[in-house]
């Protein structure tokens, strides 16, 4: 399973040369929060196979519980909520992903989309694709579905290539 990085994990905190933070959980209200998407992903996410098909047809080739289970990927946080995304991705097939406020505004099912979407992107779905955002309508989560390619303004719902 993913790892979430919070303090004494030895992960660490950094910036990308982007300016996106891959932070730890310091706020035990996030964290619960996280732990509950993360439940909602384990509970439900993991025993859909239509799930594992469409992660398996993404240019990584693997099923998403395959990508679950890969414990060299890390959940950070991104404290900010002013971002132009809910989650991204240290670049595609990369293994930290950090998830930013807004998401965690939106709840536990947004948050559990927002993981679904970015682990898509660590199975190699490009951020020139709705490939990512596609994989939320097989496994369950199509409340956080908005068929986004690259960033989309959280506060304008404008979208960007």
């Amino acid at each position: 399973m993913p790892k979430i990085n919070v303090p004494g994990t030895g992960h660490g905190e950094f910036t990308s040369p982007a300016g996106n933070r891959y932070w730890e959980y310091k706020d035990d209200k996030i964290k619960k929060i996280l732990d509950q998407a993360i439940w909602i992903i384990q509970h439900s996410v993991t025993r859909m196979k239509s799930c594992d098909d469409c992660f398996k047809a993404l240019p990584g080739g693997r099923n998403f519980n395959d990508v679950w289970k890969d414990d060299r990927i890390w959940i950070n946080f991104e404290p900010r909520a002013d971002r132009d995304w809910y989650g991204i991705t240290f670049g595609v097939g990369g293994t930290d992903i950090s998830i930013s406020q807004s998401a965690f505004d939106k709840g536990r099912w947004w948050v559990a989309g927002t993981l679904v979407h970015e682990l898509a992107h660590t199975n190699g779905a490009t951020i020139t694709s709705k490939d990512a955002d596609k994989t939320l309508l097989k496994c369950g989560l199509v409340s956080a579905y908005e068929g986004v390619i690259g960033v989309q303004s959280v506060a304008k719902k404008d979208f960007y290539v």
